[in-house]
C-alpha cells in the first residue's frame, strides 16, 4: 500500500501480522471542518523568522495548582531554538501570565506555545456548557475554579478564549493536560477547547487527549520544534516526533501515555 493521506486516529493499529501504526505508513491530518480541506497546504511549514510567544514556569499562587518546573525548561529550550534561526521571541513567566497580558501578546505572534495546567470536566454531569468546563490555568489562579468571565481569576476558559482573535497564528500549542478533550456534540462533533480555538480563528492547535507527564511532555514538544526547524510540515513534524519517542529518542516520552496524547487539530 503506497504512502498517502488518511484521515483517521493516528495511533490506531494496522491489521495483519505485521501490525504497526497507521502513521507509520500514512500522513494523517485531523481536520475539524470540511472547509479545512480547501486550505490544508497553506502555511503548513514553520515561518523560520515568525514571532513566537512562549509562556511557562507560571506562578499559580498559594494555595493553588502544583508548580510545573519542567515548563520553564521547556520554553527556555524552545526560545533558544527560535533565536538561533533569528525569530523574535516573547516570553511570559512567573506571575506575568494573566489573561490580559496573554491576549495582548498573542496577536503579535505566528506561533504561541503555552505550557501550563489544563483541565476538562464533563459538562453533562455538571449541567454547565463544556466551554465553561475546559481551559488552562494562568498566573495567580489560587484554588478557585468557579466559571466566571474574569480576566483576573487565573483561569482561561474555552468560553472566554473563543472571543479572542487568533487568526494570525499558524500554530497554537497547549502543552497541558486534557486540552483536546470535549463533549460529544451533534453539531460540531466535539465541543471543548478545540471548538473555541476554531471560532477564534487558530489555523492549527496541538492539544492533548489526557493527562501527561511534566518532563516527558517538555522533551516531546522541544523535539517537535527541532523537526519543524528542519523544514517538515506541522503534521509530519508531529509524526516524526512520535516515532522518535516510540524509539526511545525522547527522554521520558517513550510511553504511549505521553506521545499518543498529542493530536494536531487543523481547522
Amino acid at each position: 500500500m503506497p504512502d498517502g493521506f488518511l484521515f483517521a486516529v493516528p495511533f490506531a493499529l494496522l491489521p495483519g501480522s505485521g501490525g504497526g501504526l497507521l502513521e507509520d505508513r500514512f500522513t494523517i491530518r485531523m481536520l475539524t471542518s470540511p472547509d479545512a480541506l480547501i486550505a490544508i497546504h497553506a502555511r503548513e511549514t514553520l515561518d523560520q523568522r515568525g514571532a513566537m510567544l512562549l509562556a511557562g514556569g507560571i506562578d499559580y499562587g498559594e494555595p493553588g495548582p502544583m508548580p510545573l518546573p519542567a515548563t520553564r525548561t521547556e520554553i527556555d529550550a524552545i526560545a533558544k531554538l527560535a533565536r538561533t534561526r533569528g525569530a523574535p521571541v516573547e516570553m511570559l513567566t512567573g506571575r506575568g501570565v494573566s489573561e490580559g497580558t496573554l491576549r495582548a501578546a498573542i496577536g503579535k505572534a505566528r506561533i504561541a506555545h503555552l505550557a501550563t495546567h489544563g483541565f476538562y470536566r464533563d459538562g453533562t454531569a455538571s449541567g454547565l456548557d463544556t466551554l465553561w468546563q475546559s481551559g488552562i490555568v494562568l498566573s495567580d489562579a489560587g484554588d478557585s475554579r468557579f466559571p466566571l468571565r474574569d480576566e483576573n481569576d487565573g483561569y482561561l476558559y474555552a468560553f472566554e478564549l473563543m472571543d479572542w482573535d487568533l487568526s494570525g497564528l499558524d500554530l497554537l500549542v497547549l502543552s497541558a493536560c486534557e486540552t483536546g478533550r470535549g463533549d460529544e456534540s451533534f453539531v460540531s462533533g466535539l465541543r471543548g477547547l478545540q471548538t473555541a480555538l476554531g471560532i477564534a480563528g487558530a489555523r492549527r492547535a496541538l492539544l492533548t487527549l489526557w493527562p501527561v507527564a511534566d518532563e516527558g511532555t517538555a522533551n516531546f514538544t522541544v523535539r517537535f520544534y527541532e523537526h519543524l526547524a528542519e523544514g517538515l510540515t506541522y503534521s509530519d513534524a508531529l509524526r516524526r516526533t512520535r516515532r522518535d519517542a516510540r524509539d526511545g529518542k525522547v527522554a521520558g516520552a517513550a510511553d504511549a501515555s505521553v506521545w499518543a496524547a498529542f493530536v494536531l487539530f487543523e481547522g
